[in-house]
């Protein structure tokens, strides 16, 4: 059974969240409210909206946010709606194009979804601001509603990295993501390992922006430096690696002051939805689920 993109990004969402990872929501590790059910059953939500791939992204933004919330009864999703929907947007084009193609290049997949962001204008503009409030109060530039979108979004990426991500063209995302965990997983590592490290990488290259957004930048770049001694000591796969990331986890999970790096996770829920994109055009789904490891919780 070939997958379609929606349910791509919908097991994108899935596996995002049932891989531990320091400080963000886990199964038995909620937050306040949010669990991790809350965030799968949101992820449900996005995949309905996600179906209508001829639609306009800014339509699939809408729908994906309003879905979530009905499903949820509040807002779990915003970072990765907005990360998945031009993503899915562009494998939705490729695959018209020339199918589920096992040699679709990540080269192609990042053109494609930077000519769908250079392309948000008027309507499609005006829905993905409205998605996308939470910069209106980071600067200046980023509130003037007159601005382009990418201009926008370029005003406030150095505290939002989905800002980035459409003022860059998905720069973290293909730059970072994508080639760390095909990597992982081309040396024989397990899925859920692979996408550990994977986000372990990227909290200590990028600072979470919603840790910098709610704690302040101190505390980010004080976990991406956490973040980065973990990876310097092998992350995930070395006795010296973990005992860092014990250390990364009493200070993300505080119970006093939890810090969830959600950027992070939003972050890596598309590089995992490029990764399956890529990867299942050529690997059947159940190689990747014998190699996912669920054994191996330490």
């Amino acid at each position: 059974m070939a997958l379609s993109v929606a349910m791509i990004a919908e097991l994108a969402c899935f596996i995002e969240v049932v891989c531990p990872k320091p400080g963000n929501i886990q199964p038995g590790k909620p937050l306040g409210q949010i669990n991790e059910m809350s965030l799968i059953v949101s992820a449900m939500g996005l995949s309905e909206a996600f179906r209508d791939a001829e639609a306009p992204v800014g339509r699939i933004v809408t729908r994906a946010a309003q879905a979530s919330k009905n499903l949820v009864g509040r807002e779990t999703s915003r970072g990765a709606i907005l990360l998945l929907s031009p993503l899915v947007k562009a494998a939705h084009e490729i695959r018209k194009k020339m199918g589920h193609s096992p040699t679709l290049r990540a080269s192609d997949f990042r053109a494609e979804a930077e000519e769908i962001l250079s392309e948000l204008k008027g309507e499609d503009s005006a829905q993905i601001r409205a998605v996308f409030g939470a910069c209106r109060s980071a600067g200046a530039d980023s509130t003037d509603d007159n601005l382009p979108l990418l201009e926008m979004m370029k005003g406030a990426m150095s505290h939002d990295s989905v800002a980035r991500e459409y003022a860059k063209g998905y720069e973290i995302t293909f730059g970072i993501t994508v080639p760390c965990l095909e990597t992982l997983w081309n040396k024989g590592y397990a899925l859920k390992r692979s996408i550990q490290q994977t986000a372990l990488v990227l909290l200590a290259e990028v600072p979470d922006t919603e840790i910098a957004r709610n704690f302040g930048e101190d505390e980010s770049i004080a976990a991406s430096e956490i973040a980065g001694r973990a990876v310097m000591s092998g992350g995930y796969f070395s006795a010296g690696g973990r005992k860092t990331l014990t250390a990364l986890r009493s200070r993300l999970e505080d119970p006093e002051k939890p810090m969830p790096p959600t950027a992070t996770a939003d972050l890596t829920a598309a590089g995992v939805f490029v990764f399956l994109e890529r990867t299942l055009g050529s690997t059947p789904l159940s190689s990747l689920l014998e190699r996912w490891d669920y054994m191996d919780e330490s």
